[in-house]
């Protein structure tokens, strides 16, 4: 599954950059966006679970026409959702993951009022926007798309293990960019522009350090919870194995306020 939405996204994607894959005809990546769709419908918990991956690569684009690019994790969101719709129009009542509108409210708890209201807010600003095209695009990247695949998880993710699944997608996304991380800094040090201070900060995928601050926000808690959990010695070592990389960026990146946020 992983797999061929990776493939569907490097062929053809002239924004990354990789030998040969990059230099073929977008046409041939299709069959693996197919394949991808194909794997979901058999797997829609999976699919959902492991979207997390393919989130840190939104500055990386992939060409869908000439006036249309799209992020990997927007592309992996898009077929999910319409094979969620899909299977909800052909098997209506017998789809596995209905929830009444009163189910899904008491899973969002105190959260469902205030997000609807925030929603409303910022549908509405998009009127008053100067640039309104940006708006509406910022709007679905940063407020409707995180807020459908919430509604997504709710409804589908539904035993213990779909939920170890998504936090281990979420450790395996802030493991990758630790390691890639490391990389530059260990190895492609040119890369690291001086600021005014004369501080070189790893950035990696992002166009800031602080980008990957706020990503470690997110995921490294959960990796410090794991490990000071009630478990094996075994697990609790895998776990100082995930968090060690990920502690060692976080103080590369010099950000401060992710330094605090930690705290």
């Amino acid at each position: 599954m992983m797999l061929s939405i990776a493939l569907f996204y490097l062929i053809g994607n002239t924004a990354l950059h990789v030998p040969v894959l990059s230099h073929l005809s977008s046409l041939l990546s299709l069959p693996f966006a197919l394949l991808f769709a194909a794997l979901c419908w058999f797997r829609l918990p999976f699919a959902i679970a492991l979207l997390p991956l393919t989130l840190p690569y939104y500055l990386y684009q992939k060409q869908l026409t000439s006036n249309i690019a799209f992020s990997l994790v927007e592309i992996t969101l898009f077929i999910i959702v319409a094979v969620a719709l899909v299977q909800m129009i052909l098997l209506q009542q017998t789809w596995p993951y209905w929830l009444s509108w009163k189910a899904l409210r008491e899973r969002l708890g105190p959260f469902a009022v205030p997000i609807l209201l925030f929603l409303v807010i910022a549908a509405l600003s998009i009127l008053v926007a100067y640039s309104r095209k940006a708006a509406l695009r910022t709007f679905r990247e940063e407020i409707f798309d995180p807020l459908l695949y919430l509604v997504l998880a709710l409804m589908c993710l539904r035993t213990r293990t779909d939920v170890q699944r998504l936090l281990g997608a979420l450790l395996g996304t802030g493991l990758i960019i630790a390691l890639l991380g490391l990389a530059q800094y260990l190895l492609f040090k040119n890369t690291l522009v001086p600021e005014a201070n004369g501080v070189r900060r790893v950035h990696t995928v992002y166009g800031s350090a602080n980008s990957i601050g706020l990503l470690f926000d997110y995921v490294l808690p959960i990796g410090i919870a794991w490990l000071l959990g009630r478990v094996s010695g075994r697990s609790r070592l895998f776990a100082l194995l995930l968090c060690l990389p990920m502690a060692i960026v976080l103080y590369l990146t010099q950000s401060y306020g992710a330094w605090i946020a930690i705290g």
